[in-house]
């Protein structure tokens, strides 16, 4: 989403080199501090070449801020991004893309208000963070290539996308707090060194991890309310673990290949929980402690093992 928007003059202070910049080496920081005069904060930030860095702090009012970064270093830090807004219709967005052998470093946060954020991190070795404290809530990262690793963490009415597609991956979500929100997360990575892990507590809860190929491991934690989960994970290091402490419960996981392992665990209410893989190692462990308990279990083929416990 690329919109041409223009500092409104009355609410920023602008420090540096903001808007286009095409050099080998960019720095840019935006300050923007709303007093509203019907709700502007914009900013827009676009840059070129190796070497960027761009920053872009809102306080206040109708907030938007968009960043985009290019880059072609041979090493080192090539492309760096943040955004920082607080309070009221929050929305961010950054794209970085690096064609050498540099890193993207990205983060967001957010506090307070409508928030929505979005990120695009295309190659090398990613770092991206994306963090949001109070109200609408709503995030999504994508990242594709190489040492790829990325962190959401959000409070209240949470929603939450991760995509990660090849190298290094590791991804993290984690949503609520005390009473929690209306929580939703779902995580995608594709190929290479997968991990996972998503940790929702309270309320709404729903989660779904898939992963394709290599060392994958997956975990999901919802600790309370109208938990939902799944895993699926389709080749090489297989592991999946899953907990939820109570309510409407149901888990899944299936694995399709090779070191296979799944554990679940269910305290409460609703209960059905569900682990199928199909080859290699598989071993499979369920405990549902109470309540309507139902559990199927499915291994085919190799070194299967299962031990189910329900009360």
């Amino acid at each position: 989403m690329k919109r041409k928007l223009f500092f409104a003059a009355a609410l920023s202070v602008f420090t540096g080199l903001a808007g286009l910049a095409n050099a080998d080496s960019n720095t840019s920081v935006i300050n923007q501090f709303g007093e509203d005069s019907v709700n502007p904060n914009y900013a827009e930030q676009v840059q070129y070449d190796s070497y960027q860095s761009a920053v872009i702090n809102q306080l206040g009012a109708g907030n938007y801020a968009y960043q985009d970064q290019s880059g072609a270093s041979a090493s080192g830090l090539s492309n760096y991004a943040e955004i920082n807004q607080t309070g009221y219709f929050n929305s961010a967005e950054q794209n970085q893309v690096q064609t050498g052998n540099g890193s993207n470093y990205a983060t967001i946060d957010q506090v307070g208000d409508y928030n929505y954020a979005l990120q695009t991190q295309v190659g090398s070795w990613n770092y991206g963070s994306i963090i949001q404290v109070g109200t609408g809530r709503a995030v999504e990262r994508v990242v594709i290539g190489d040492y790829n690793y990325g962190e959401i963490s959000q409070m209240d009415y949470d929603t939450a996308m991760e995509y990660q597609v090849g190298t290094g991956n590791y991804a993290q979500i984690i949503q609520g707090g005390l009473a929690g929100g209306f929580n939703y997360a779902y995580q995608y990575q594709e190929g290479n060194f997968n991990s996972g892990v998503i940790n929702q507590s309270g309320f709404g809860n729903t989660v779904a991890q898939e992963q394709y190929g290599d060392l994958n491991t997956a975990s999901t934690i919802q600790l309370g309310s109208l938990n939902e989960a799944s895993v699926m994970q389709v080749g090489t290091g297989n592991t999946a673990t899953q907990l939820q402490a109570g309510t409407a419960n149901s888990a899944s996981i299936y694995q399709l290949g090779d070191l296979n392992s799944a554990t679940q665990i269910q305290t409460g209410i609703g209960n059905i929980a569900v682990a199928s893989q199909t080859g290699y190692s598989n071993t499979i462990v369920q405990t549902q402690n109470g309540s309507y308990n139902t559990s199927y279990v499915t291994q085919t083929g190799t070194g299967n093992i299962a031990n189910v416990t329900q009360w």
